[in-house]
């Protein structure tokens, strides 16, 4: 064994995670639990019958579900999350388990809860409630959850961002990996400064008519003598700004969400 090798078996030897590996290695073709009729929700559909609707949807869903989880719980992935969780410190949950335990609690308990997130039975705990005071006086309620459930969301989060950050529109900063409020900010000045704005009348007007509208409709409309409040609401702003506008910048519109999912169901 190669001093780089040793190493790495020493590494993996202080893993909270090193349970799931060797499980893996010495049984790679069982999972704990699994059953000749299969496991979780997809048995009890082979097993009991479903409608053919279900039987030609519901079996991707699960396979797609269980491949995903299982890149989740990967070692790599939940290394990853692990070191994120820790770094993060922060307070413990309604468990009183604070992050220097939780690698003592993984080295114990990894085994179940894996088993638990690829059958889809595993139960966050509740989120322990704290009121921190704010500048202004008053209070702000802050739920935060156990050590435990901050490192799954952790791990969800690394698999999932990447799959739906493609989707995000280029003009959205909140919550977002590498973006701020302060670069929102920016980015608005940057289009003050280019004379992206409708304040003076004559802009307004010549704007209105690039979109769409008549020249008298779009004359009347920039002197109309009304701020940009009410005017944001009038009916040549709706005209000259469609839905599918909107749509282009990731912004629907949800009542039109709302019947849609009405008339789905």
């Amino acid at each position: 064994m190669t001093d780089r090798q040793r190493a790495e078996h020493e590494a993996s030897d202080r893993s909270p995670f090193v349970s799931m590996t060797r499980a893996n290695a010495e049984a790679p073709d069982e999972k704990p639990g699994a059953t000749p009729e299969g496991r979780g929700r997809k048995s009890r559909e082979h097993g009991g019958g479903v409608s053919g609707v279900t039987a030609t949807t519901e079996p991707f869903w699960t396979e797609a579900g269980e491949r995903l989880m299982e890149e989740v719980i990967s070692r790599g992935n939940m290394m990853k999350a692990y070191h994120r969780v820790v770094s993060n410190k922060g307070a413990a949950g309604v468990d009183g388990m604070t992050t220097g335990r939780l690698k003592e609690h993984l080295q114990r308990e990894w085994p179940r809860i894996k088993e638990e997130l690829l059958n889809g039975t595993y139960q966050p705990q509740p989120v322990r409630k704290v009121e921190i005071p704010k500048p202004g006086g008053g209070t702000r309620m802050l739920g935060i959850p156990t050590v435990c459930d901050r490192l799954i969301q952790q791990a969800l989060s690394q698999e999932l961002g990447p799959l739906f950050e493609s989707g995000f529109s280029p003009h959205s900063y909140g919550f977002r990996p590498g973006r701020s409020a302060h670069q929102a900010v920016a980015a608005a000045r940057r289009q003050v400064a280019e004379g992206r704005q409708w304040k003076r009348p004559y802009t307004r007007a010549k704007n209105l008519i690039r979109r769409g509208l008549t020249e008298a409709r779009a004359w009347k409309s920039a002197y109309n003598g009304r701020g940009p409040w009410r005017n944001a609401g009038a009916s040549h702003m709706h005209d000259a700004f469609g839905t599918s506008d909107f749509a282009k910048l990731g912004l629907f519109s949800l009542q039109q969400q709302f019947h849609r999912l009405q008339h789905s169901t």
